[in-house]
């Protein structure tokens, strides 16, 4: 591993490229003299020193005992010592780790962010791409379901591996090795060597996905085998090719810039959310903290502005989001970090209807303007955020329901079609008061497709329960629109482009 490391660490370019200087505000320090630890504020630190971080699951509320974390009360005896017995035992595995790897501070977020400080907590959370980044490695503790339960024991292999000398003549030099054989069973003909890696309770959940992405270096501690991945490459302990990893995205952990086009770093940004909406979260309130490091880096490249996991820059495509089930698989959130038009108020997977430089989706034309929007306060409080705009409302003349999960809605502008609606809110789409708010129009030389949201009355202010697609009345086609699978809604039927309707101002909260 150490050579590995070392190795990235002088020739990798793209792993290079990130790295600041600049330190978390605190650091465990492993210099005790004995195997115990100490929590140290890292500003008598000179920059640019190397330290390791921990990614790890904590473990489930319901059944995972407490475990050592740094509090208001505890902060001055954990800067005074911490014994190693103290500590759980993936955090004893991190520390034996780090000082094998020879170095001397790792960063481990429960013992390094004051846990009952909303003030600490919100200052250090937007702070995790230059946390990730900057670390010399991210120790992984791949095969943990909780901090409890360690990641450096493992089973013996029921076969020893054989050490088998290789060597390759080439015209200057020969080239020479060892390469390992071992007979190894598994549950499956198929069974990848990464499978226990991206298969990992800990690749499932929301705080690792931002974690993994933002780390040059990571060594991953499966059940069993050991993986290192970093921007550049991959290893395996046996010296396997491990396979594909997840796309890597080096621009978003370092301070080189990607590509001078914002296009191509929010096209990535929309295949972010899409991957992370499918993680699980313990806390509700986390769906924006859980990424705040990588909207912080999307912010920087581009210079733009995140309202509630929307960019206000290209706020059309972020409007544009569905459920990516019209099943039963997902929700609204009872405690949203975002207002109803933002991904982060929705409790399961979704997608984007359209992004920039996407081949499959026509430039859209924006049917809108965007009046105002309201500061969205963290965590997210009722009624903040508000989205003042100016457009169409469209009456639904009618919305009837033909199953458990499908309705046909009518507009009230000779517009019909039959579709689904998430079953958890598809109550709320058979009043007499919904409306549809077409807000993109895309054009081609074949067909016109409009995007709508569907809006629901709160008061004299309107609620997003939806999001439909339908066929415009334009030059080149007068025919309905084709119905498109994994909506929210489906809506056939024809209108008008450019709109004759006039427009009005109305907030969607």
């Amino acid at each position: 591993m150490k050579s590995y490391l070392e190795d990235c660490s002088e020739h990798h370019t793209l792993c290079q490229s990130n790295h600041d200087g600049e330190l978390p505000s605190r650091l465990l320090d492993l210099d005790t003299g004995c195997k115990g630890v100490r929590l140290v504020a890292t500003d008598g630190i000179p920059a640019g020193t190397a330290y390791a971080t921990l990614s790890h699951v904590w473990g489930k509320p319901q059944t995972t005992a407490p475990f050592l974390v740094t509090t208001q009360e505890t902060v001055s005896l954990n800067r005074g010592f911490i014994p190693f017995e103290a500590l759980p035992r993936s955090f004893q595995d991190a520390v034996e780790v780090t000082r094998a790897l020879d170095l001397r501070y790792v960063w481990i977020d429960s013992l390094c962010i004051i846990q009952d400080s909303s003030d600490d907590w919100h200052r250090e959370a937007p702070r995790m791409a230059k946390i990730y980044s900057n670390a010399y490695v991210t120790i992984v503790a791949t095969s943990a379901t909780s901090a409890h339960d360690g990641f450096l024991k493992r089973s013996a292999p029921e076969l020893p591996s054989a050490k088998i000398p290789y060597s390759i003549p080439t015209q200057s030099s020969i080239e020479a090795g060892h390469c390992y054989l071992q007979v190894r069973h598994t549950p499956s003909l198929y069974h990848e060597p990464t499978m226990d890696l991206e298969e990992a309770y800990w690749n499932n959940r929301g705080w690792t996905f931002q974690e993994r992405i933002l780390s040059r270096r990571l060594i991953h501690f499966t059940k069993d085998l050991i993986f290192i991945e970093c921007w550049s490459g991959d290893w395996s302990e046996d010296n396997r090719l491990p396979g594909s990893f997840y796309s890597r995205i080096p621009w978003l952990g370092g301070k080189k810039r990607y590509s001078e086009n914002p296009k191509d770093v929010l096209s990535s940004w929309y295949s972010i959310v899409e991957s992370y909406t499918f993680r699980s979260l313990t806390n509700e309130e986390d769906k924006l903290h859980a990424l705040a490091g990588i909207i912080d880096r999307v912010s920087e490249i581009t210079g733009f502005t995140n309202v509630a996991g929307l960019w206000k820059e290209d706020f059309a495509n972020g409007l544009s989001w569905i459920a990516r089930s019209s099943g039963l698989w997902g929700r609204r959130l009872t405690s949203p970090q975002g207002p109803s038009w933002s991904w982060a108020s929705w409790d399961g997977p979704i997608h984007f209807n359209s992004r920039p430089g996407d081949p499959y989706t026509t430039p859209g034309t924006i049917c809108f303007d965007v009046l105002h929007i309201e500061p969205v306060q963290s965590p997210f409080v009722p009624g903040s955020g508000q989205l003042r705009v100016k457009g169409l409302l469209i009456p639904v003349r009618k919305a009837m329901l033909i199953s458990d999960t499908k309705l046909t809605i009518y507009l009230d502008m000779e517009n019909d079609g039959a579709g689904s609606l998430n079953a958890s809110i598809i109550h709320e789409a058979l009043g007499d008061d919904v409306m549809a708010f077409p807000f993109v129009h895309h054009a081609s030389e074949w067909t016109g497709t409009y995007e709508l949201l569907l809006l629901k009355p709160v008061g004299a202010r309107f609620r997003r329960i939806g999001a439909l697609k339908a066929a415009s009345r334009g030059k080149w086609r007068q025919n309905t629109a084709t119905m498109e699978a994994d909506h929210e809604s489906y809506l056939g039927g024809l209108l008008t482009f450019p709109p004759s309707t006039s427009t009005s101002e109305f907030t969607i909260i």
